[in-house]
């Protein structure tokens, strides 16, 4: 069946921290001061083991650039992106309705309910 959504390969942001920490001849150390986090917090940023989250995105949104939201929409594009490769579409089945329900009906008219 193949990939249901649009969401192509997309890279883990650490990909941005990584070359903006090359480019600037920033350590690893100084970066995690300036964000007032543990270098092993960034360290393991770098090393993909760890997401961005919401908190990590206002600090490197701050001290790096780009806004918090772009740095969580990196994260949650590779992360579908990922996720993508072990989903079993063949699995999936639609629900069909013959109603349309209030929560659908919301997500197509935001201000309707």
């Amino acid at each position: 069946m193949g990939s249901y959504s649009s969401i192509k390969h997309h890279y883990h942001p650490s990909v941005d921290l990584a070359e903006y920490m090359r480019v600037n001849n920033i350590g690893l150390r100084q970066i995690a001061r300036c964000m007032d986090v543990s270098p092993s917090t960034v360290s393991r940023i770098l090393s993909q083991e760890r997401k961005i989250n919401a908190e990590i995105a206002i600090k490197l949104s701050v001290v790096v650039g780009n806004t918090a939201f772009s740095w969580l929409e990196k994260q949650i594009l590779f992360d579908i992106s990922q996720a993508e490769k072990f989903v079993k579409y063949e699995r999936l089945t639609k629900i069909p309705i013959t109603f349309e329900s209030k929560i659908h009906s919301h997500l197509q008219h935001p201000n309707s309910l």
